[in-house]
């Protein structure tokens, strides 16, 4: 292991102990909160590549964009179903944005009348994340598909 690694591990290790001796047993959500997002040790606040083929794993959505388009027909079928004025897509943990620009992409290039509609809202705290996001998807900000 990676010396920056071993030290962030054990950083992290002696802060989540440091909180069971003060507070008493933790649950686990919080557990995993502090292993993923806690600001210094987390592994999404570290630096480096984290999903894909430079990173630790992959997500279908980083493969290739085929899944977000099928994911993208299926909401528009959703809608044609609904009938509603405005549809809502909210994506908890989108990461880089992959599978919400796939989506917004499909939907502007094949159904206008449905990219109209839509109204995506990604969820994301890792602040790496939130700069690659951001960059990624700030076409559909500017067009207001974004919340």
């Amino acid at each position: 292991m990676e010396k920056g690694k071993r030290s962030g591990t054990e950083g992290l290790r002696r802060f989540i102990l440091s909180q069971i001796e003060e507070r008493g047993p933790i649950p686990f959500c919080q557990f995993m909160e502090w292993c993923l997002y806690h600001p210094e040790y987390g592994y999404y606040g570290t630096e480096g590549a984290k999903i894909g083929k430079e990173g630790d794993f992959y997500t279908s959505p980083c493969v290739h964009p085929l899944f977000g388009h099928l994911i993208a027909r299926q909401l528009f079928q959703m809608t044609e179903i609904l009938a509603a004025d405005v549809f809502e897509v909210v994506e908890m943990g989108g990461g880089q944005g992959f599978l919400c620009e796939d989506i917004l992409n499909w939907a502007k290039n094949n159904c206008p009348a449905f990219y109209q509609r839509l109204r995506y809202r990604l969820i994301e705290t890792a602040p790496l994340f939130l700069k690659e996001k951001r960059k990624r998807l700030s076409e559909h900000e500017r067009e207001e598909r974004l919340s």
